[in-house]
């Protein structure tokens, strides 16, 4: 049996509430005991509010496009305020923002370009949302863990007894096993997408 089913077919157990505009979108019905709301289009940005079935807590989840657009831009930030449900609530935003939060994620950056780039942070900052640092550059983090291991073990060869090192050399390679099963995962969730 197929895991993930269009939003309009959850299981019966699935409460939905009429919305403006009702969003296909796929969920995976084991982890979902109830959906409380069904997705609500707003300009670029889709808003659901899910019941899993392993927290009493619902979650907020907001799905954004990001349009090039200039006056868009405007738009989806003032959806995704409006949606904010404050500090003590779970809130999951994800998507295409279509924008930079570090310079460093492109090159040959240009001066109206950074100007976004400080105007996406502050948004960022405003609705008091954070990266999931675990999803963010996992293949640069996976080869720094690879290339720190790699020269602590050839320290360990020529000095073997050096317990520092040994102790060094065990906390990386945990350190490794977890950005091994972190790209996993992403690989994982990749392969569901297409």
């Amino acid at each position: 049996m197929h895991k993930s089913s269009m939003l309009r077919n959850v299981k019966d157990e699935a409460r939905m509430q009429t919305q403006p505009q009702e969003t296909p979108a796929l969920v995976e019905t084991e982890r979902v005991a109830n959906l409380l709301s069904s997705g609500q289009e707003q300009g670029m940005v889709v808003h659901c509010l899910v019941q899993l079935s392993n927290s009493p807590f619902p979650l907020r989840v907001s799905i954004v496009y990001g349009s090039n657009e200039e006056h868009e831009h405007q738009l989806r930030w003032k959806n995704l305020v409006a949606f904010d449900p404050g500090p003590s609530t779970a809130w999951l935003v994800s998507g295409d923002f279509n924008e930079m939060r570090y310079s460093t994620e492109k090159q040959g950056v240009q001066f109206s370009t950074l100007q976004w780039l400080h105007k996406f942070n502050a948004y960022l900052e405003n609705c008091n949302l954070h990266d999931l640092q675990q999803f963010v550059v996992v293949q640069e983090r996976l080869s720094d863990d690879q290339a720190t291991l790699h020269s602590l073990q050839v320290a360990l060869l020529l000095d073997p007894l050096n317990q520092g090192l040994i102790e060094e050399e065990t906390r990386e390679r945990r350190r490794y096993a977890q950005s091994l099963h972190t790209e996993e995962e992403v690989m994982r969730q990749k392969a569901r997408l297409n």
